[in-house]
């Protein structure tokens, strides 16, 4: 009986040889959700800086209410401004001619002057809800320190800050306005609702060199009711 005996493959170098590996390949993944979260913060900040630089150097109608509570026990207040209307302004006068004759003019009451320039602005009083009204250069303690004259020179830093002051009653949570206008043209607007009665608020304008002429000042009601008026002029230095 014959036994079959394998044969014994021949060694190959070739056949033992093991395959190279292949090269790796690089792979590009985007997130993009960090990438748009990324732009989302970038554009809120920059917006940001944007408003902030607004609020700061803009001009406009700058909301710049300076509002106080008052005590309810009854303040001191000036009679003057007490429930009546501020003297009429001045009446023009005109040159006299030849040809015109000198109309008549009412002389004022003994001891009494017509206004002049240099007259404190007087703001009329047109409703019961206005206790007081009065255009200041500055407050001390949230009262008016002064009340400005009809005619104001631009001073030499070409810069002044106007303050309307006024003191409502019967008016609590009832939105109103104080407006600033230059040759007719509104300016600003400052909304004032009292959450006490009486209270005192007050708005400001800054004047430059560049806003010169007649101005006025008006406090109205959120349906247009006129609660208060007053006019001032402001001239080159």
């Amino acid at each position: 009986m014959k036994t079959a005996i394998p044969k014994e493959r021949p060694f190959s170098a070739q056949s033992s040889r093991l395959p190279e590996p292949a090269e790796p390949q690089e792979i590009v993944v985007y997130h993009w959700g960090r990438i748009f979260a990324a732009l989302f913060v970038l554009f809120l900040v920059v917006g940001g800086i944007i408003w902030g630089a607004f609020e700061i150097f803009g001009t406009g109608e700058q909301k710049e209410a300076l509002v106080e509570h008052q005590s309810v026990e009854a303040p001191s207040l000036p009679s003057v401004y007490i429930d009546q209307p501020a003297s009429e302004p001045a009446s023009i006068q005109l040159p006299n001619t030849a040809a015109r004759e000198k109309p008549e003019v009412a002389e004022p009451p003994a001891g009494e002057s017509e206004p002049s320039p240099e007259d404190a602005t007087s703001i009329k009083l047109l409703s019961d809800h206005l206790i007081r009204a009065q255009l200041s250069t500055g407050l001390e303690e949230k009262e008016p320190i002064d009340e400005i004259p009809n005619v104001l020179r631009m001073d030499s830093d070409g810069l002044i800050r106007i303050y309307l002051f006024t003191e409502i009653q019967g008016m609590e949570g009832q939105l109103h306005f104080h407006d600033w206008y230059l040759e007719d043209e509104r300016i600003a607007r400052v909304e004032i609702r009292p959450s006490v009665d009486p209270m005192r608020a007050s708005s400001a304008k800054y004047i430059d060199r560049h806003m010169l002429g007649d101005w006025r000042v008006e406090v109205v009601t959120e349906k247009g009711e006129l609660l208060a008026e007053g006019a001032f002029s402001v001239l080159p230095q």
